[in-house]
């Protein structure tokens, strides 16, 4: 029984933005944890009330080398909590304290 569909477009499935580091490919995932669970780009599902899609997208690659971003500004956004973790600032650019 179907109570109507979901219709998902979506771009950069297949191949992720360019520049900066590679982002996650964007992702429609359709009955998420369940035996129907897939993951679709351009499709029309049937769907019933109650079932799940979840969408993730790409988000930024960033632009440039991160290695070559100012300490300062790293700090900073460490501080405004935009990068979450200090090891993550270390990791990607770099960056200790």
């Amino acid at each position: 029984m179907t109570d109507g569909e979901f219709l998902s477009v979506i771009k950069k499935t297949k191949r992720a933005p360019d520049g900066g580091r590679q982002p996650e490919l964007s992702q429609v995932v359709v009955f998420p944890g369940t035996v129907r669970e897939q993951r679709v780009s351009t499709k029309r599902t049937p769907v019933r009330v109650g079932d799940l899609v979840t969408l993730l997208t790409a988000g930024g690659g960033g632009y440039g080398d991160p290695a070559g971003r100012d300490p300062a500004a790293v700090r900073h956004d460490v501080q405004e909590g935009y990068v979450s973790e200090e090891r993550r600032a270390r990791k990607v650019y770099g960056v200790i304290g």
